[in-house]
């Protein structure tokens, strides 16, 4: 669990250090799922018990770490994103907070070409196409740029539906969605994160504010622009 709490520890800092209650969201990978080897039937891989533990104890966390009462969560992907999406509000209603959800919603995925894709993580040098990919080193026909996704996907992001006024919003989701907002926030980012790690968001006017792995950083709106 020692790596859990560190990044229920981090996620948490993020969320308190940018103050207040308005417009904030938190964008987080599923819980532990069993390993897979190939790509048929993926998506109706769920979670183990000790992640669902672990995704109701970070949904505790959260509830009992924010200023708020009000929350929203949403799921964004395959059933180990919507169990975890139940887990994190169960743990979130276990501290007598107001949850909405868990709903499921749908933005682009970052895969442009689903047979490349299959190519690339039968080829058993996945990790080195992942981290080609987000270095920009090689062109990639299976994904969509960088750039390009993770601007338009904070974009999504940014819509009133999620960065709410007085409430805080929880997106379940997968990795390969969220590593690409990491890389356009923190050009430093490598490649992988872990189960429920990800990202806090909050909409700070003209700018954006963004906090992963303890650090923070801004991106000015306007250069979201495609």
């Amino acid at each position: 669990m020692g790596d859990l709490n560190k990044k229920m520890i981090w996620i948490k800092e993020m969320m308190t250090k940018f103050y207040g209650i308005e417009k904030k969201v938190a964008v987080i990978r599923h819980a532990e799922r069993p390993d897979f080897k190939s790509l048929k039937n993926e998506s109706e891989l769920g979670i183990t018990n000790e992640g669902c533990a672990a995704a109701i104890q970070l949904g505790e966390e959260i509830g009992f770490s924010q200023n708020t009462s009000n929350f929203q969560v949403f799921s964004w992907g395959s059933r180990r994103v919507t169990e975890t999406a139940k887990a994190v509000a169960i743990g979130l209603a276990k501290t007598k907070r107001n949850v909405v959800g868990p709903s499921p919603i749908v933005f682009p995925s970052p895969i442009r070409n689903c047979k490349e894709y299959e190519k690339a993580f039968a080829s058993g040098r996945w990790n080195e196409y992942v981290e080609n990919w987000l270095s920009g080193q090689n062109p990639q026909a299976a994904f969509l740029p960088v750039e390009t996704y993770a601007k338009a996907t904070y974009q999504s992001l940014l819509d009133e539906k999620y960065c709410a006024s007085g409430k805080v919003s929880i997106i379940i989701t997968h990795d390969l969605h969220i590593m690409p907002l990491i890389k356009y926030a923190f050009p430093s980012f490598r490649s992988w994160i872990k189960y429920l790690d990800g990202i806090v968001l909050k909409d700070d006017g003209d700018k954006i504010l963004i906090g992963f792995d303890g650090e923070s950083t801004s991106i000015k709106r306007n250069a979201l622009k495609l």
